[in-house]
This record gives C-alpha cells, structure tokens and sequence, in this order.
C-alpha cells in the first residue's frame, strides 16, 4: 500500500478555488451546480501523487463511487472524471471573467462611450458566447 502524502496547502486551494467547491461530476450529470461537501480525491488513484494536475474536488457519493470497483456495473472512468474537471474549471474561469468585465461595465454607466467601453462590451459579449455552450 501507498503510504498517503499531505496535500501542500497551496495546492489544496488551487484545487478549492477552482471548482468553487463543486463536484464535476454532480454539475455535468446532475446539472447541479451548487456547493457540495466533499474531498480531494486522486485521478490516478496515488495518494502519494499531488500534483494540481492529478486532484480533483469530488463530493463524498462520487469520491467513494470513483475510488470503488464492481463487477456489476461501469465506474467512472480516469479521463471521464478528467474531462468534466477540466470543464468546469474552464466554466468558473469564464463566470469570473464575465463578473470583472460586469463590474467594469457598471463603472462606465453614465459616462461617454469610448473606444474601451466599447472594448469591454466586445469582450462581455464573446465570453456570454463561448460560456453558453459549457451550460447544460
């Protein structure tokens, strides 16, 4: 048996930060996109690997669904459980994106359109674009 490594703190919030404490798996296939207990748990199923890149927030029936094999049925699989992170990472990336570009836009209200308001209204409405293709 792997003895099991701490995840470094650095890395533990990357992994909390980034998916806003939401389970891929609960927001693709249960389109629930809400905070979630859960843990950390490894792609690779190494506990001794902590590499951002192998981590992954998982609420606690996922984490224990993931980790479990059966004979019976089809468990998730590594790059499954990869995609949908990697999805929802790009997703909550775009909603900060979208909430800067919001708040810059609220600050431009009264004043004269320029060139950069105009910029900021381009740049709002490509990320409305390319964010609704990742809403289920």
């Amino acid at each position: 048996m792997r003895k099991r490594s701490p995840i470094p703190r650095t890395i533990e919030d990357r992994v909390l930060i980034s998916s806003a404490r939401r389970c891929c798996l609960c927001v693709f296939l249960r389109s629930q996109d809400e905070v979630r207990k859960g843990q950390i748990a490894h792609l690779n199923h190494n506990s001794a690997d902590t590499r951002f890149q192998n981590l992954v927030y998982l609420c606690f029936e996922h984490h224990d669904e993931y980790d479990s094999r059966t004979s019976q049925s089809k468990g998730f699989t590594l790059g499954e459980v990869r995609q949908y992170r990697d999805r929802l990472y790009q997703m909550k990336q775009l909603a900060l994106a979208r909430q800067r570009v919001e708040a810059e836009l609220s600050q431009a209200v009264g004043e004269d359109s320029n060139s950069e308001d105009e910029e900021l209204r381009n740049e709002y409405k490509n990320i409305r674009m390319s964010s609704s293709k990742w809403i289920i």
